[in-house]
């Protein structure tokens, strides 16, 4: 079956290598966003999902080998796959067989899911009086 223009897959296939063609430095301005990190990290597949939520937490570097020993034997090269593909998007780094999350989106990241940091990518939290009851017609 031949893929549809403006498939899921073509999308996400689409943001990813834009994302990968971006200097390091406009990177660093997408990732400043808790909205962009939030919207990149719900584009992932689930296992860079997996991978970005077991390192999100952790401030020190991993060794690359305990990584893939996450999965079973016949899919550590699938990890080892996605260890990559995060890394060409610069959401991973990697040096002398460690990886890390990226700084900065890792702090972003963190920040949209726990509702922390400045609000100006979700807006604002509403201060105002707390109505009781809210009027059907005052939603029509």
């Amino acid at each position: 079956m031949a893929t549809q223009m403006g498939s899921e897959e073509e999308f996400k296939t689409t943001i990813a290598e834009y994302l990968e063609a971006l200097p390091t430095q406009f990177c660093r301005r997408v990732f400043s966003s808790p909205a962009a990190c939030l919207a990149i990290f719900r584009l992932l597949p689930t296992v860079g999902k997996q991978l970005i939520m077991s390192m999100l937490y952790l401030d020190a570097p991993l060794q690359l080998q305990d990584v893939s020993q996450w999965a079973k034997p016949e899919h550590q090269r699938m990890v080892k796959a996605k260890v990559h593909q995060l890394r060409k998007l610069q959401l991973l780094a990697e040096d002398a067989g460690s990886v890390w999350l990226n700084p900065i989106f890792r702090e972003q990241l963190r920040n949209a899911l726990t509702g922390g940091g400045d609000f100006s990518s979700f807006g604002i939290p509403y201060t105002g009086p707390r109505e009781a009851r809210v009027d059907p017609k005052r939603l029509a």
